[in-house]
């Protein structure tokens, strides 16, 4: 089993949501400041027509939506990106081998048995490492100590 990582396929639905949240949001913008320029041109000139200043204001309005929508598009992608990229690592990370159930750090148990020359008695358990009987030649992990402190 090759264990080179495979290049992940481009997510489509994922930057058709990034390039059509920034279209929105670029459109919505480009309205609010077209008809804030026209609210301005038409005071400015004295117009009296409703119906003009109105749909200038309409514009703005619609505008403004557009934005707000742009933005809620940018961060429903990027939330989906970060998801995306959060489950990916993790997949990634379960994917590792797991050791194999009868080994240990060292190799098969029953293979350091042989090497060592000691038997398992039947019955036992391969796992569980049991002590000498004897254990009066054995060093003691702890120095000897005196009988009273030292004093200075």
């Amino acid at each position: 089993m090759p264990t080179t990582n495979r290049r992940p396929a481009p997510n489509l639905p994922l930057i058709g949501l990034w390039v059509a949240a920034v279209v929105v949001a670029g459109a919505g913008t480009w309205m609010v400041l077209s008809g804030n320029a026209g609210q301005a041109d038409f005071y400015n000139q004295g117009g009296s027509d409703p119906a003009e200043l109105l749909g200038l204001q309409s514009r703005a309005t619609i505008g403004g939506l557009l934005i707000a929508a742009g933005v809620l598009g940018i961060l429903l992608a990027l939330a989906t990106h970060a998801r995306t990229r959060a489950a990916a690592l993790t997949a990634n990370q379960s994917s590792a081998t797991p050791p194999d159930a009868t080994s240990d750090v060292l190799g098969d148990v029953d293979d350091l048995d042989e090497e060592d020359g000691e038997r398992v008695p039947a019955g036992a358990d391969a796992g569980v490492v049991q002590a000498p009987d004897d254990l009066t030649d054995q060093p003691t992990a702890e120095p000897e100590r005196d009988a009273e402190p030292a004093r200075a």
